[in-house]
């Protein structure tokens, strides 16, 4: 298993066990598009959040964080931030988090080249 895929699971686990947080949807280092599923994954060396509407069955990717950026982005989705406070967005991941949305992985290697954080 990849250490950054450790480090997150561990982290992510850990909290979402002591908050009683189901993760059974959620997926960390692979993507899974289906129904009410979301999570995180790594690409071209960044990490991205995704998480699938419901609505229209389409997947929404968001990013790139850093390590840090992606677990504080996990929380969010997951509602426990407020517990993951050392772990809150740099500025400029903060911007990321509402600003960058994608909505296929071409789109990611599009348009995510020349993003540095």
């Amino acid at each position: 298993m990849d250490e950054e895929i450790k480090i997150i699971r561990d982290i992510i686990e850990a909290k979402a066990k002591e908050l009683n947080v189901d993760l059974s949807c959620f997926h960390i280092g692979e993507l899974v598009c289906n129904f009410e599923h979301g999570g995180c994954f790594k690409r071209n060396g960044n990490w991205f959040l995704y998480q699938t509407d419901d609505r229209y069955m389409q997947t929404i990717f968001n990013g790139p964080f850093t390590l840090r950026g992606i677990i504080y982005a996990c929380s969010l989705l997951l509602r426990f931030s407020k517990h993951m406070e050392e772990y809150e967005f740099s500025d400029k991941e903060e911007d990321v988090f509402c600003s960058n949305h994608y909505y296929s992985l071409e789109e990611i290697d599009e348009k995510c080249k020349e993003i540095k954080l």
